[in-house]
Protein backbone atom coordinates (compact mmCIF):
# COMPACT_ATOMS: atom_id res chain seq x y z
CA UNK A 1 0.00 0.00 0.00
CA UNK A 2 2.39 2.49 1.25
CA UNK A 3 4.91 1.94 -1.56
CA UNK A 4 2.65 1.20 -4.75
CA UNK A 5 -0.79 1.77 -4.30
CA UNK A 6 -0.80 5.14 -2.22
CA UNK A 7 1.82 7.00 -4.88
CA UNK A 8 -0.17 5.65 -7.79
CA UNK A 9 -3.60 6.54 -6.35
CA UNK A 10 -2.63 9.81 -5.59
CA UNK A 11 -1.22 10.37 -8.97
CA UNK A 12 -4.22 9.83 -10.81
CA UNK A 13 -6.36 11.60 -8.27
CA UNK A 14 -3.68 14.53 -8.46
CA UNK A 15 -3.89 14.77 -12.16
CA UNK A 16 -7.12 17.28 -12.35
CA UNK A 17 -7.42 20.16 -10.57
CA UNK A 18 -8.72 23.49 -10.63
CA UNK A 19 -7.91 25.96 -7.78
CA UNK A 20 -9.45 29.63 -7.51
CA UNK A 21 -7.25 32.16 -5.46
CA UNK A 22 -7.46 35.71 -4.86
CA UNK A 23 -4.32 35.65 -7.58
CA UNK A 24 -7.02 33.90 -9.81
CA UNK A 25 -8.03 30.58 -11.17
CA UNK A 26 -5.38 27.80 -11.81
CA UNK A 27 -6.44 24.26 -13.68
CA UNK A 28 -4.70 21.32 -14.19
CA UNK A 29 -4.95 18.41 -16.00
CA UNK A 30 -2.95 16.43 -18.64
CA UNK A 31 -2.27 17.82 -22.07
CA UNK A 32 0.70 16.16 -23.66
CA UNK A 33 0.94 12.36 -24.48
CA UNK A 34 3.35 12.16 -22.23
CA UNK A 35 1.75 12.99 -19.70
CA UNK A 36 -1.12 10.58 -20.46
CA UNK A 37 0.67 7.97 -20.79
CA UNK A 38 2.10 8.44 -17.01
CA UNK A 39 -1.24 8.05 -16.00
CA UNK A 40 -1.26 4.90 -18.07
CA UNK A 41 1.93 3.59 -16.18
CA UNK A 42 0.53 4.99 -12.52
CA UNK A 43 -3.24 2.96 -13.36
CA UNK A 44 -1.12 -0.14 -14.87
CA UNK A 45 0.99 -0.42 -11.04
CA UNK A 46 -2.73 -0.19 -9.38
CA UNK A 47 -3.89 -3.29 -11.53
CA UNK A 48 -1.16 -5.24 -10.86
CA UNK A 49 -1.29 -4.14 -6.93
CA UNK A 50 -4.72 -5.85 -6.93
CA UNK A 51 -3.45 -8.66 -8.04
CA UNK A 52 -0.69 -8.42 -5.30
CA UNK A 53 -3.38 -8.33 -2.32
CA UNK A 54 -5.34 -10.88 -3.68
CA UNK A 55 -2.09 -13.52 -2.81
CA UNK A 56 -3.50 -15.99 -0.28
CA UNK A 57 -0.22 -15.50 0.93
CA UNK A 58 0.45 -11.78 1.35
CA UNK A 59 1.50 -10.18 4.68
CA UNK A 60 0.38 -6.47 5.27
CA UNK A 61 3.82 -6.18 7.21
CA UNK A 62 7.49 -7.18 5.86
CA UNK A 63 8.72 -5.34 8.90
CA UNK A 64 10.02 -2.34 7.03
CA UNK A 65 6.53 -0.08 8.07
CA UNK A 66 6.69 2.46 10.45
CA UNK A 67 4.25 1.87 13.33
CA UNK A 68 0.51 2.37 13.43
CA UNK A 69 -1.17 5.27 14.47
CA UNK A 70 -3.31 5.24 17.19
CA UNK A 71 -6.43 5.00 14.78
CA UNK A 72 -5.48 2.51 12.72
CA UNK A 73 -5.19 -0.97 13.17
CA UNK A 74 -1.48 -2.47 13.90
CA UNK A 75 -0.62 -4.75 10.79
CA UNK A 76 -1.07 -8.41 12.80
CA UNK A 77 -4.64 -6.96 13.55
CA UNK A 78 -5.08 -6.11 9.47
CA UNK A 79 -4.17 -10.04 8.82
CA UNK A 80 -6.29 -11.11 11.42
CA UNK A 81 -9.40 -9.23 9.70
CA UNK A 82 -7.91 -10.24 6.38
CA UNK A 83 -8.19 -13.79 7.34
CA UNK A 84 -11.37 -13.85 9.62
CA UNK A 85 -13.00 -13.04 6.11
CA UNK A 86 -11.06 -12.87 2.88
CA UNK A 87 -13.80 -12.64 0.32
CA UNK A 88 -14.49 -8.91 1.40
CA UNK A 89 -10.22 -8.18 0.97
CA UNK A 90 -10.85 -10.11 -2.22
CA UNK A 91 -13.57 -7.91 -3.15
CA UNK A 92 -11.82 -4.61 -2.85
CA UNK A 93 -8.83 -5.66 -4.32
CA UNK A 94 -10.85 -6.73 -7.59
CA UNK A 95 -13.27 -3.59 -7.54
CA UNK A 96 -10.44 -1.53 -7.06
CA UNK A 97 -8.45 -2.91 -10.21
CA UNK A 98 -12.12 -3.15 -12.15
CA UNK A 99 -12.23 0.80 -11.91
CA UNK A 100 -8.76 1.19 -12.37
CA UNK A 101 -9.28 -0.85 -15.61
CA UNK A 102 -12.25 1.62 -16.83
CA UNK A 103 -9.67 4.45 -15.82
CA UNK A 104 -7.42 3.11 -18.31
CA UNK A 105 -9.80 3.28 -20.69
CA UNK A 106 -10.54 6.97 -20.14
CA UNK A 107 -7.10 7.74 -20.39
CA UNK A 108 -6.67 5.93 -23.67
CA UNK A 109 -9.80 8.42 -25.12
CA UNK A 110 -8.23 11.35 -23.73
CA UNK A 111 -11.59 11.37 -21.79
CA UNK A 112 -11.54 13.80 -18.59
CA UNK A 113 -14.96 13.56 -17.60
CA UNK A 114 -15.31 10.05 -17.46
CA UNK A 115 -11.35 9.90 -15.80
CA UNK A 116 -12.35 12.15 -13.18
CA UNK A 117 -16.31 10.40 -12.53
CA UNK A 118 -14.07 7.16 -12.02
CA UNK A 119 -11.66 9.04 -9.65
CA UNK A 120 -14.55 9.51 -7.51
CA UNK A 121 -15.59 5.87 -7.52
CA UNK A 122 -11.99 4.53 -7.33
CA UNK A 123 -11.76 7.14 -3.99
CA UNK A 124 -14.93 5.33 -2.62
CA UNK A 125 -13.73 2.02 -2.59
CA UNK A 126 -10.46 2.76 -0.87
CA UNK A 127 -12.48 4.33 1.95
CA UNK A 128 -14.19 1.55 2.02
CA UNK A 129 -11.13 -0.64 2.62
CA UNK A 130 -9.85 1.58 4.84
CA UNK A 131 -12.99 2.22 7.24
CA UNK A 132 -12.72 -1.71 7.45
CA UNK A 133 -9.58 -2.76 7.46
CA UNK A 134 -7.38 0.16 8.79
CA UNK A 135 -9.21 2.77 10.78
CA UNK A 136 -10.26 1.68 13.94
CA UNK A 137 -13.95 2.29 14.54
CA UNK A 138 -14.31 6.00 16.38
CA UNK A 139 -15.40 5.51 20.47
CA UNK A 140 -18.12 7.65 20.91
CA UNK A 141 -18.22 9.20 24.21
CA UNK A 142 -21.79 9.65 25.09
CA UNK A 143 -22.46 13.21 27.21
CA UNK A 144 -24.51 13.40 30.30
CA UNK A 145 -27.77 14.94 30.19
Amino acid sequence: MRDVINPAARRLWGAFSYVITAEGEQESRPESDEEWQALRTHADALIRAGLTLKLPTLRVDDGSAPPAAAYQFDHAEVERLIAADPSVWRNYAERMQGITLRIVTAIDRRDATAYTELGVELNQTCEGCHVQFWYRPLQRRVSPP
